[in-house]
């Protein structure tokens, strides 16, 4: 029986060979466009689902209330941080993200660097990004430290271990600042919404903008992202 209706449809797509093949061509065109729109949508939805600890992560807006209606935004003041830290005790953490652009020297290989970032220490108690070489806990933890993902690593130290090798940059005046390498980063996925190449510990941000003339009292001036890991995901509304 099966065999027959094999037979039959064969014959009719010899006997209307253009409707066979606009039918089919639509067919596959259709086929095609639901797995891209299925796979764009899993990637969308698997965003950040590699941390651990995603359902107590929450990252701090701010709204303004501009000529144009309220607008929200990513950044805040730095001292927002400290203040959650001292008064919200349902928070166990706090980290600090500043984005920086960074010209950087080793040897005679000088790159632009776009995606590097200013960093708390204890950013790995709050986000799963996986550490190749270092101690989590103290990477960034000393002024000048600066941490290199695996592709950047390659470009400026080849098949070198970088570990303790000294990149250099400059701020607006000119002054040379130095940064130690202390660890190596895995590639962030690109399903995360923290995209970076680089961190640099976040007591060495005061190098970069003395010079502007900025009031450096609690880095007031530099905007942040901050995000929070709370103790309890069911609380986050009391928090």
């Amino acid at each position: 029986m099966i065999r027959n209706y094999i037979i039959f449809a064969f014959r009719n797509l010899i006997r209307q060979k253009i409707f066979s093949i606009i039918s089919i061509s639509g067919l596959s065109i259709g086929i095609a466009c639901f797995l891209i729109i299925t796979l764009y949508f899993q990637f969308q939805h698997s965003y950040d689902q590699f941390h651990s600890k995603k359902d107590r992560i929450y990252r701090i807006n701010k709204h303004l209330d501009g000529g144009k209606g309220k607008m929200r935004v990513s950044y805040t003041a730095p001292f927002v941080a400290d203040y959650i830290r001292d008064n919200i005790k349902d928070v166990e953490e706090v980290v600090r993200f500043s984005s920086l652009s960074l010209d950087l020297h080793y040897k005679d290989r000088s790159f632009k660097e776009l995606f590097a970032y200013a960093c708390d220490n204890h950013v790995f108690n709050v986000f799963d990004f996986k550490l190749l070489k270092g101690d989590s806990k103290s990477v960034l933890e000393s002024p000048n430290s600066i941490l290199l993902s695996e592709s950047i690593t390659i470009k400026y130290f080849g098949d070198e271990n970088p570990i303790g090798k000294t990149l250099t940059t400059y701020n607006k005046s000119g002054e040379e600042i130095s940064l130690e390498v202390t660890g190596i980063l895995k590639d962030t996925p690109q399903n995360s919404h923290i995209q970076f190449d680089i961190l640099v510990s976040m007591n060495t941000v005061k190098y970069f903008v003395r010079e502007t003339g900025m009031k450096m009292i609690g880095m007031v001036a530099i905007p942040i992202c901050c995000y929070m890991k709370i103790q309890n995901p069911m609380k986050y509304k009391e928090v």
